[in-house]
């Protein structure tokens, strides 16, 4: 899952030196404000990805698969509109 955030995320950061220091709550707010046409997405999948790492409920395989769906989406709505140039850092 953390593959699959990073992928997402690390594009969406000012800098990509920010990646690993940030933490996934810090990267969907600023991409939030960055980037609004992404806000649900990206805060859905942050509290997923927050979910399965911190919960001991958590069926690993489904979860995974609905963390990918989720991601997918992601992907679809960034591609469909591309980021400024100015956050690839």
């Amino acid at each position: 899952a953390w593959e699959i955030y990073r992928r997402i995320a690390k594009p969406l950061i000012p800098t990509r030196s920010s990646w690993g220091i940030w933490t996934p709550r810090e990267v969907a707010i600023h991409a939030v404000r960055a980037y609004p046409w992404i806000g649900d997405d990206i805060s859905s999948l942050t509290s997923f990805l927050e979910t399965v790492y911190f919960s001991s409920s958590v069926n690993g395989v489904e979860e995974l698969h609905r963390f990918e769906a989720l991601a997918s989406k992601l992907d679809n709505t960034l591609a469909e509109r591309p980021q400024d140039d100015s956050h690839s850092g």
